[in-house]
């Protein structure tokens, strides 16, 4: 009888529902960019996929979002996205920091 019960509960631990599916991740490798010079902007794209995507800008940051606004182009289409957050963001821990724009592909 004990042996039953401690079977019954073993079965009673497992899962019934099947484990939910990822969402499949973009990814395309971009390297890294070094600090552009004083005066210069430059990005780096964080994360990229149909719906939108994270760009980082370095250096200056109006000459950044130039590029910044031609890489949303190249990914969206001329003038069809839209900046959903713009700001600076914690990254890796609280101690380092990186101004970021946040934008949504509008179809």
């Amino acid at each position: 009888m004990r042996a039953l019960f401690l079977v019954l509960v073993l079965v009673a631990c497992g899962s019934a529902q099947p484990a939910a599916t990822p969402e499949p991740v973009n990814n395309r490798e971009t390297a890294p960019v070094a600090e552009p010079p004083a005066g210069e902007g430059g990005i780096r794209v964080v994360q990229r996929g149909a719906a939108g995507g994270v760009i980082e800008m370095e250096g200056d940051r109006t000459a950044a979002m130039a590029k910044a606004e031609q890489e949303m182009a190249n990914v969206c289409g001329a003038g069809k996205y839209a900046i959903t957050q713009e700001g600076e963001e914690v990254i890796a821990n609280k101690d380092v920091t990186a101004w970021r724009v946040r934008y949504q592909c509008q179809r």
